[in-house]
């Protein structure tokens, strides 16, 4: 079955319909956008975007998902609220739970990247909210992938062993860090949508406490790797007031934001020879060598990659 043509029965359809008949919420226009770690439906009669987490993930990091959005919106950030007129929480279901968020139109205009260093330099200016609930864990995020890939019969040794050596260095990386020193942080801050009125951060499935530069680290390898320009970073950096010469430990945040896009592709690898598995080859080729800088293809172009 195609991951993106989901049986009416099966997740994440079950789920939305589901939460739809809990809200009294009409989902007939439902159009599917993405699916990864979790699932992505546009609701546009509605105005509206419903993320369906898979069934075996808790409501509890969503219930942290929105805490931060509902967070940062109301400190005048430009990021996407829940949708709490229409659920205030996750909806919990037999197949996974929904939440709900308002639709936002792209522009198509290219994105300011100015603009996200000021943002997200106010980002990391806040002080974090009492009780709130950390999601930023790469390396949870590599080992998860990881443990999926490794049940599979066709997984390949050699990936098994440079991501698992991956995870244990990232872990010792940052288990080094002096807490005083972390911060908020969006965790995937290149997710982000150029509307009307400007710039607005989405999706927030590893906010958090983290370090700062992380978010920086995460732009860098847009540059390193996905094609942004050198200006473009440079505009960036100028902004966030980032001296990449002056930052220590910064290439190690870059090079375990490279094992998390790494992981990207090995959820979505396949069969030996196919373009996701060639993709995937050269993402650890890259992995092995720190002085490789091949470039490597967006995650919006690799067949249902997260």
């Amino acid at each position: 079955m195609n991951p993106l043509q989901p049986a009416n029965h099966s997740w994440p359809e079950a789920a939305l319909r589901e939460a739809g008949l809990v809200l009294r919420l009409e989902i007939a226009d439902r159009h599917l956008i993405r699916v990864g770690h979790c699932a992505i439906f546009a609701l546009p009669n509605h105005r509206l975007i419903a993320r369906v987490a898979r069934p075996d993930q808790g409501a509890e990091r969503l219930e942290a998902e929105i805490a931060f959005a509902r967070f940062l919106h109301r400190s005048g950030l430009p990021v996407v609220p829940p949708a709490d007129e229409v659920a205030e929480h996750p909806i919990e279901t037999r197949m996974g739970a929904v939440t709900f968020w308002p639709l936002v139109e792209s522009t198509g205009r290219k994105t300011d990247w100015q603009a996200l260093g000021g943002v997200l330099r106010r980002i990391h200016s806040l002080t974090p909210p009492d009780g709130m609930v950390s999601l930023w864990d790469p390396v949870g995020r590599v080992a998860t992938r990881l443990e999926s890939y490794r049940s599979r019969p066709n997984a390949r040794a050699e990936y098994v062993q440079v991501l698992s050596g991956g995870c244990w260095w990232g872990r010792w990386m940052i288990g080094g860090s002096d807490p005083a020193t972390l911060t908020l942080v969006h965790g995937d801050p290149t997710n982000v949508i150029m509307a009307a009125d400007g710039l607005v951060l989405i999706d927030f499935d590893l906010c958090g406490l983290g370090p700062p530069l992380w978010d920086v680290a995460s732009v860098a390898v847009r540059q390193r790797r996905f094609g942004l320009s050198l200006g473009d970073l440079e505009g960036f950096y100028g902004a966030y007031h980032f001296d990449a010469a002056a930052s220590r430990g910064f290439e190690d945040l870059v090079r375990l934001r490279e094992l998390l896009d790494c992981s990207f592709a090995l959820e979505a690898a396949g069969d030996s020879g196919s373009v996701v598995d060639q993709e995937l080859e050269i993402r650890i080729r890259a992995l092995r060598d720190p002085t490789d800088r091949s470039r490597w293809t967006p995650r919006d172009q690799i067949p249902t990659a997260d």
